[in-house]
C-alpha cells in the first residue's frame, strides 16, 4: 500500500499522532513543580457522602494517598444509591446535614435540580 502526505497508512497517522502528543508535552512541569501549595487546607476535616458505586470505591481507594498529599482528613462513607438519596434530602431539609460534600447522580436527580 502506497501513501503520501495527504494519504497516510493507518501506522504513519499513529506514530505522526503520538510524535504530535509527545512534543506537546515538551517542557510541561509536573504538578509538584507548579507551585501549587498542597498543604494550604492540612489539618481540614471533610465529611463526605458518597454512593455506593465502582467511582466510590476508586475515591475510597486512593483516600490515603490524598490525605497524605493535602493534609486533608476525609471521613468518607458509601451507601447504596436509594439510601444515600434518601439521607441527602433528609439531611439537607434538616438543615444541618453530617456531611460537607456529597455525591449526587443528576441522571436520577434531575427532576429534583429542575424545580430549583
Amino acid at each position: 500500500m502506497s501513501s503520501n502526505l495527504f494519504n497516510p497508512t493507518r501506522r504513519q497517522l499513529l506514530a505522526g499522532t503520538a510524535a504530535l502528543t509527545a512534543a506537546g508535552l515538551v517542557g510541561l512541569r509536573p504538578g509538584f513543580a507548579a507551585g501549587v501549595d498542597w498543604k494550604r487546607f492540612a489539618g481540614t476535616t471533610l465529611d463526605v457522602n458518597l454512593v455506593k458505586s465502582p467511582r466510590s470505591d476508586t475515591i475510597l481507594k486512593y483516600l490515603a494517598e490524598f490525605e497524605e498529599l493535602t493534609g486533608i482528613k476525609v471521613n468518607a462513607e458509601a451507601t447504596p444509591e436509594q439510601q444515600q438519596r434518601q439521607k441527602t434530602v433528609i439531611e439537607l431539609s434538616s438543615g444541618k446535614p453530617s456531611f460537607d460534600v456529597v455525591h449526587l447522580s443528576y441522571h436520577v436527580q434531575k427532576r429534583q435540580f429542575e424545580k430549583g
